[in-house]
């Protein structure tokens, strides 16, 4: 009786063998990835490297991404906070014998109080377009040289609107451009220019065309500073026009001092008295030793 039973299970169990079962249905959704899903490098490793496990349980070493510089924003900002924190938290972590490129994305800046960064000689800071540094009333932000700067030469990257006091200042000597700290008006603007290396000395370089309407504040300069243009040959470029009636250069108690390569221009309709003014200051401190090449005054 047993033998008929076990019989008569033997179909069934065929049967079931060939049922088809019905995969479960998947849904794969797919979209874009962001910053915090890639392996950033945070320039306090010398490797640029770092390991994943594959599907098959193999150790993968894969390259870290590096190619602007740190991100220091996504790294050391929560990827939100573009403020004196985060550049101070990125210095203090990378150190001041590591090279390494910071870079600030696009967006402002704020420094609301002095940040000191003049020990960090191997630091470049890499300033995306758009990317702008804008200390707050009072507050400086100090950088070794301006060639730890990398932006271009009409790049504006600094914000000088409400500060009283110098806002970028370098401790060593290098090439400032002007149009870094563009805020509508020539002569204001390469005053700043000339603030950020009145100590340390170096070289306002003028690349553009420009029209001032305020004097350009040159006085007690002792450290030799040097003004250039890209002039040379027929053409002595670029040119810098005075709508204003007083003085354009005022040198007022600075020494060694050059000038080259530039054309001075008085406008038509209000015109400059004076283009270079050489002069001791009141409390008598001597006032010369500079030097003039291939500057040409415009008619």
């Amino acid at each position: 009786m047993k033998r008929f039973k076990y019989l008569l299970l033997l179909p069934l169990l065929l049967i079931l063998m060939y049922v088809p079962i019905k995969a479960a249905s998947v849904t794969v959704t797919k979209g874009l990835i962001g910053k915090q899903d890639v392996s950033l490098w945070n320039g306090t490793t010398t490797t640029k490297t770092f390991t994943r496990s594959t599907s098959t349980d193999y150790t993968l070493t894969l390259n870290q991404i590096d190619w602007p510089g740190v991100d220091i924003l996504q790294l050391y900002g929560g990827g939100v906070n573009r403020t004196r924190a985060t550049i101070a938290a990125a210095l203090t972590a990378i150190g001041t014998s590591s090279e390494s490129a910071l870079w600030l994305s696009p967006g402002t800046w704020t420094i609301t109080s002095d940040l000191d960064a003049s020990a960090y000689t191997k630091v470049q800071f890499v300033l995306a377009p758009g990317a702008k540094i804008q200390p707050s009333a009072g507050a400086t932000f100090t950088v070794y040289s301006p060639g730890n700067i990398t932006a271009s030469p009409t790049q504006q990257w600094v914000i000088t609107t409400g500060n009283t006091t110098d806002p970028v200042v370098f401790s060593n000597a290098g090439v400032v451009h002007p149009g870094w700290w563009y805020n509508s008006e020539w002569g204001d603007t390469i005053s700043d220019a000339i603030a950020s290396i009145r100590t340390a000395g170096g070289e306002v370089h003028f690349s553009t065309n420009m029209t001032i309407t305020t004097p350009i504040n040159a006085t007690s300069i002792t450290s030799g500073i040097v003004f250039s243009g890209a002039g040379g040959g027929t053409t002595v470029g670029p040119r810098i026009t005075g709508t204003l009636a007083g003085v354009m250069f005022d040198c007022t108690g600075s020494r060694y001092l050059t000038f080259k390569d530039f054309t001075i221009n008085g406008s038509s309709t209000t015109e400059p008295s004076t283009a270079f003014l050489l002069a001791r200051e009141s409390v008598g401190s001597s006032a010369g030793e500079h030097t003039f090449e291939n500057i040409v005054k415009s008619a």
